[in-house]
């Protein structure tokens, strides 16, 4: 049996536009690198927060959307 770890990670990422494919593509890009550069699966994952800055107004909900998409649910999200 596999023993449990608990790890914080944080990572940023940046939209070339404030448009919900451009966020969505960019949250999911970088929830890809953070489960591969630390070798995560789906059920290594317990939640994730996600926040935008107050330049990104196009959607609020695309992130935990993209989220779904590369399977690291459950995601709560807030605005910085």
């Amino acid at each position: 049996m596999r023993s449990a770890q608990l790890r914080g990670l944080r990572g940023a990422t940046t939209c070339d536009e404030d448009t919900p494919a451009a966020i969505e593509d960019a949250t999911q890009e970088l929830l890809r690198a953070m489960m591969d550069r630390n070798e995560l699966a789906h059920d290594d994952v317990v939640s994730v927060i996600f926040t935008t800055t107050r330049d990104l107004t196009s959607t609020f909900r695309r992130p935990r959307r993209a989220a779904s998409a590369s399977a690291t649910s459950p995601a709560l999200r807030q605005r910085d």
